[in-house]
């Protein structure tokens, strides 16, 4: 056997190396305490939904004009989804 191997094997034995599935454990553990207390900094998930944008109109436009009008209603749709969240509305904004 090598030297090393051998060096290896003596400092395991002899109590100065860690089981490798003791380490994972303990490695895993701390990684899920770890985003546990991430995961409590960071609050309920909150998310909104809003009511779907209607885009039936745009189906006889250009597909560049019917996107960009789209992209405009979504973006109002998000304002106001925010403000809301905010317990504002555009009137207050």
């Amino acid at each position: 056997m090598p030297a090393p191997v051998i060096a290896t094997l003596r400092f395991y034995l002899g109590g100065g190396g860690t089981d490798p599935a003791r380490r994972q454990d303990a490695a895993a553990r701390r990684r899920e305490e770890a985003t546990a207390r991430v995961c409590g900094r960071l609050g309920p998930l909150r998310v909104a939904y809003g009511p779907a944008i209607e885009t039936t109109d745009l189906a006889e436009l250009d597909a560049d004009e019917a996107a960009r009008l789209a992209t405009d209603r979504l973006r109002e749709a998000i304002e106001g989804l925010e403000l809301l969240a905010r317990g504002t509305s555009a009137e207050d904004a």
